[in-house]
């Protein structure tokens, strides 16, 4: 497909952006790479793009007219999605969830879900969001709902325990975030069985403990909303 899509600019959403990039750039890949994400992307791309320089200025030393011949930036380009729109991939929507509703919307940039339909089958990928209508109605009769999940309990508890770094001023904030802007299993089973999804993948997992201990009770949890099958993915999962 040529194509990236960004559902929101955290960094642990965009950190493999610049080995993206910078490995298209080194291989001399064929054609242009087209980035679609939210408000702010096109800053994200450029700093990237920023950061490859000294690594240009080597290889077109090095190299002459190889790589040094064309440049990281012209092996790119950014679309901007707002509020979902915007986007021209053939089987490819977006909608803004509610990753970042709230003060942080002033910021002006955006959260969004994705969905891809290929031969009549649909997925849907929450990325990072809080319970939303606008994800349930995107996501209408997916094959596959993959989506983010957090152990809500777990996490605040060791939050809030004696060997936590983070200041106590600066956790109720926190905390307060995470139980908006992120899904507990129960909400992501209600999501898709809203979408009427006939299938519910767990992946970036906010889990207080190891995953043995932690996927059960994350299944388990999804199951008190949701009819369908759950999995909890580890890597290289194929589904």
């Amino acid at each position: 497909m040529g194509a990236v899509f960004i559902s929101h600019l955290h960094q642990d959403h965009v950190g493999g952006l610049q080995g993206v990039i910078g490995l298209r750039w080194m291989q001399v890949a064929p054609g242009t790479l087209t980035i679609y994400g939210p408000p702010g992307t096109d800053e994200v791309v450029d700093g990237i793009l920023r950061s490859l320089q000294p690594s240009h200025l080597v290889s077109a030393e090095d190299v002459g007219g190889g790589r040094g011949a064309r440049t990281p930036a012209d092996t790119v380009r950014v679309v901007i999605l707002k509020d979902g729109s915007d986007v021209d991939v053939e089987g490819v929507r977006a909608a803004r969830n509610s990753h970042f509703d709230g003060p942080v919307a002033r910021i002006g940039t955006e959260s969004l879900s994705l969905r891809f339909d290929l031969d009549g089958q649909g997925i849907g990928y929450t990325g990072d969001t809080g319970e939303s209508a606008a994800v349930a109605r995107l996501f209408k009769g997916v094959e596959l709902m993959v989506s983010e999940v957090i152990d809500l309990d777990g996490i605040v508890a060791n939050l809030n325990g004696p060997a936590s770094p983070m200041p106590p001023q600066v956790r109720p904030a926190l905390i307060d975030h995470l139980k908006k802007h992120h899904l507990t299993p129960a909400q992501a089973g209600a999501i898709a069985a809203e979408a009427g999804a006939r299938r519910l993948v767990f992946t970036h997992l906010g889990i207080a403990a190891a995953f043995q201990q932690s996927a059960p009770a994350l299944a388990a949890g999804a199951r008190t909303t949701f009819g369908g099958d759950v999995f909890v993915a580890r890597d290289l999962d194929r589904f």
